[in-house]
């Protein structure tokens, strides 16, 4: 197959996950490999919750408060919130993709795309909605 190879998956990881840059058109990843994040032995991922507990759901209702304030506390802290430098980072895209528009320079691709599994899909839809309402010229996809 076309494309680099990023990942091995499968029982006995025979199946391959693979990138092609649609806008080079080559099959080169290093710039897209330096955006990848990992997710095994990263401090910045939580682990897998404990699948022994009975009541997860309850469990889960427990645990809100905690992460609600681990989540404050990150955007209060600037010199080193995930959370402001992610929300800096995505304001400074948007607003150069808004100059293009704009500008009339925009070469008519898609601006943003928001990818989700189930729930958290759901909500970048609905992020998708509000902010195409509010930038109506931006084109994005969820």
């Amino acid at each position: 197959g076309k494309g680099a190879i990023v990942m091995l998956y499968g029982p006995a990881l025979n199946g391959q996950l693979r990138v092609r840059h649609h806008i080079e058109g080559g099959t080169k990843c290093e710039l897209f490999m330096t955006r990848v994040l990992l997710l095994g032995c990263n401090p910045w991922i939580s682990p897998l919750p404990n699948f022994g507990v009975k009541d997860k759901v309850g469990e889960d209702i427990a645990a809100i408060p905690t992460i609600l304030r681990r989540i404050m506390n990150d955007w209060n802290d600037p010199s080193d919130s995930l959370n402001r430098l992610t929300a800096f980072t995505l304001l400074t895209r948007l607003r150069k993709r808004l100059l293009m528009h704009f500008n009339h320079e925009h070469d008519g691709s898609i601006d943003l795309i928001i990818t989700g599994c189930e729930v958290s899909l759901w909500a970048g839809e609905q992020f998708a909605s509000d902010l195409h309402n509010a930038f109506p010229q931006l084109r994005m996809t969820a």
